[in-house]
């Protein structure tokens, strides 16, 4: 009976059942057969244990059980699953959590349908951010690898939690100031680095019959092969699930994503090796453009929106965006008239603000390029027309150049601070300690 279903005592048999493996682990399972061969096949049985109740899990998942997704949230996030099932050797688990994560969000994105958002789904959507959240500070290589997948299954008006997943980098990767307007991004080491990608967009073409045509584009760019790539990311019947500014959605945003994820690799893999350079004349940027310059608007969102979801920590694919972002909001021939280049131009602003003016964290990538749009002179950007058209807007865009300049301030304040320091070390000798907590308090 759903209206009185009590998921309570189904949580409690499972929690118990965590709880008592987690505590026969530690000790070797001893506690169970002192036969050390059988205490051994326990422990070699352990992580397939912790991938069957996964895929368990799986079976219950909220689009098949709605009665249950409270309790199940607090499962698949339990601390006797979560950290066990992502430690297993080789990531034997990253997959099955993965799919895990994937369920629970498009259960949330089958429900949101207009602005309107019921108080249950708002609460499994809190649940959601914090099971993120977790995992953003603890497995961000795991949230990385698996970015695409999750932002496929995601609805477009999570933007926060869209944010939170393209901010996960591996922990060996340093990332600077995003806001830094002396920022040379070109110097930086880690933009030959190829992300890892662990669900792979071409399967998701290859479903939708278009790998060929895209690779055949790639290889030798037609009108015929871009209208038939253009027929296949434009759905039959227009989907009635809500997004940013529109009420229905025409276009296969995963297709779309896919697409251009699919485009940027091969991008890559084009180039010289260890080479950032960026070719504006490449088939890549030729078959994006081509999306871009068809008479759609809601098209050229879609694509926008693919790439932002792209500029992340930095690495090859990012550097790459950035500089096909920049080539699109300041080139001169790329566009067939004034008015198509303004769209374009109100379009990529649109996106990157959509996603800034949310909580924090911010993606690296998303950060850089507008930073670099809002500082670049040759750009004009306070003299574009759309700009103007609402001073709240014009208020946002001036203020986020503001912190863009206080932000490069306090920077040379802090190494000005740095330089004292050590002079006063070199000066102090024994005395360095007091002379650094001075300075300090100075500051």
């Amino acid at each position: 009976n759903k209206s009185t279903f009590n998921e309570r005592a189904y949580f409690r048999i499972f929690s118990t059942l965590l709880c008592d493996w987690a505590e026969l682990k530690q000790d070797g399972f001893k506690l169970v057969d002192a036969n050390e061969k059988e205490a051994q096949k326990l422990n070699d049985f352990d992580g397939k244990f912790y991938q069957l109740l996964a895929d368990f899990f799986l079976t219950l998942q909220p689009t098949a059980f709605p009665g249950f997704v409270f309790a199940w949230i607090s499962l698949i996030s339990h601390r006797m699953f979560l950290p066990y099932i992502l430690e297993l050797p080789n990531q034997q688990g990253w997959e099955k959590y993965a799919s895990l994560l994937s369920s629970l969000l498009k259960f949330q994105k089958g429900y949101i349908h207009d602005k309107k958002v019921s108080e249950a789904i708002t609460v499994v959507y809190k649940g959601t951010l914090k099971v993120i959240l977790a995992l953003l500070h603890d497995y961000p290589e795991f949230l990385s690898e698996y970015s695409n997948l999750f932002i496929d299954n995601m609805s477009p008006t999570f933007v926060q939690l869209r944010n939170m997943v393209n901010s996960a980098a591996p922990k060996t990767i340093t990332i600077p100031e995003g806001f830094d307007i002396e920022l040379d991004v070109e110097k930086l080491p880690a933009l030959t680095y190829v992300p890892v990608i662990r669900s792979d967009p071409s399967q998701v073409l290859l479903q939708h019959h278009i790998r060929k045509p895209v690779d055949n584009y790639l290889r030798i760019p037609s009108n015929s092969l871009l209208r038939q790539i253009v027929a296949s990311v434009k759905l039959a019947k227009p989907n009635c699930e809500s997004g940013i500014g529109f009420n229905k959605t025409c276009y296969d945003t995963v297709l779309v994503n896919s697409l251009i994820l699919h485009t940027v690799r091969s991008a890559i893999e084009d180039r010289p090796k260890n080479s950032p350079l960026f070719n504006a004349k490449s088939f890549q940027v030729s078959l994006i453009t081509g999306l871009m310059q068809e008479d759609s608007i809601e098209l050229k969102y879609h694509v926008l929106s693919a790439i932002a979801n792209n500029l992340r920590y930095p690495n090859a694919h990012t550097h790459w965006l950035i500089n096909l972002v920049l080539h699109y909001f300041g080139s001169k021939n790329t566009w067939n008239n004034d008015k198509t280049k303004l769209q374009v131009q109100e379009i990529i602003s649109r996106v990157l603000l959509e996603r800034i003016i949310s909580n924090k964290p911010h993606p690296w990538g998303l950060l850089v390029c507008l930073t670099e749009i809002l500082k670049n002179d040759e750009f004009k950007f306070f003299e574009l027309p759309f700009t103007k058209l609402n001073p709240d807007i014009q208020r946002v865009f001036e203020a986020l150049l503001q912190h863009i300049k206080n932000s490069s301030i306090k920077k040379i304040e802090l190494t000005e601070i740095n330089t004292t320091i050590d002079e006063a070390n070199m000066i102090n000798g024994g005395n360095a300690t007091v002379a650094s907590a001075s300075a300090s308090a100075s500051a």
